[in-house]
């Protein structure tokens, strides 16, 4: 399979699987309309809840507006679990919320989230269209549009084509540069790697940021992060540390899965994608009459 057909593959993946959600009703968009969870999520933020009972402490959740507004969920973190109920707050507050919050109101628990994109979709009060018109009509009508577009090309010109092709490869000539890729894809990595490694100094009983971004402290204790301004000092443990090149509502869920260390691989891997007239050049094909 070439990656154009694996490319179409995963597009009817992810549309199909959106579609099942949406139908189901086992995931809701919510757009963030205060300031009470940041620096985790900022008004305008779009993020993903999954329905799921299961909830522990320290998870992110979303549950009905206690005031009894229909067809409002508030997104805090559990910070106490009784008989039945749950005690919630704000990351950004000091206070916890005024109010029990009961297993049968909570839907569910956060997933990931998209920074801004939110104020696209914040006059949609139905959030199934919100998820229709993300996970499926904008892919299955990307999707449509790729497959006409080769649909509508000739069966001769795609012979010819095919025929160039066959005498191309016969020769030495390669239009991919595998030399020019492997720098490509290691000068993205190297980029990559010092843009998230933070730079910190380690002093009695913490560190200190001596870098020019935000370093975000990840460990193992509710709300699981810290943020640390460059100049400023830390004296608490931590388990992972990272530069904030990427928003923390990124980068929070990844740590989550135990998958932080990727994500210089995988912006590595998406810049070198998108350099891809670097590493690649096609060689103009001409096509004659007959």
């Amino acid at each position: 399979m070439n990656i154009s057909g694996l490319i179409t593959a995963l597009f009817v993946v992810f549309i199909l699987f959106s579609a099942y959600e949406v139908y189901s009703d086992d995931v809701r968009i919510l757009v963030v309309l205060s300031s009470s969870m940041e620096p985790l999520m900022h008004p305008g933020d779009l993020i993903v809840v999954k329905r799921s009972s299961d909830v522990s402490l320290g998870d992110v959740v979303a549950f009905k507006d206690p005031s009894g507004k229909k067809s409002v969920l508030i997104t805090h973190r559990v910070v106490e679990i009784g008989d039945g109920y749950f005690k919630t707050k704000g990351d950004a507050v000091e206070d916890v919320d005024p109010f029990d919050v009961h297993e049968k109101d909570v839907y569910g628990k956060f997933l990931f989230g998209i920074p801004y994109i939110g104020y696209l979709f914040h006059e949609f009060k139905n959030r199934n269209i919100m998820m229709y018109l993300l996970f499926i009509l904008i892919p299955a009508s990307v999707l449509m549009a790729s497959e006409f577009r080769n649909l509508t090309m000739e069966e001769k010109i795609l012979k010819r084509r095919e025929r160039i092709k066959l005498m191309h490869e016969r020769r030495n000539k390669k239009a991919l540069k595998t030399h020019y890729l492997v720098v490509t894809f290691a000068a993205a990595l190297i980029i990559s790697f010092a843009a998230f490694n933070p730079t910190l100094e380690v002093v009695d009983g913490g560190v200190i940021n001596k870098g020019f971004l935000t370093v975000y402290l990840f460990h193992s204790e509710p709300p699981y992060y810290s943020v640390l301004n460059p100049g400023e000092s830390a004296s608490y443990s931590f388990n992972t540390a990272i530069n904030g090149a990427m928003p923390l509502i990124l980068l929070y869920p990844l740590y989550r899965l135990g998958i932080l260390w990727l994500t210089p691989l995988v912006t590595s891997a998406i810049a070198t994608l998108l350099l891809k007239p670097v590493y690649y050049k096609p060689r103009k094909k001409h096509i004659g009459g007959g």
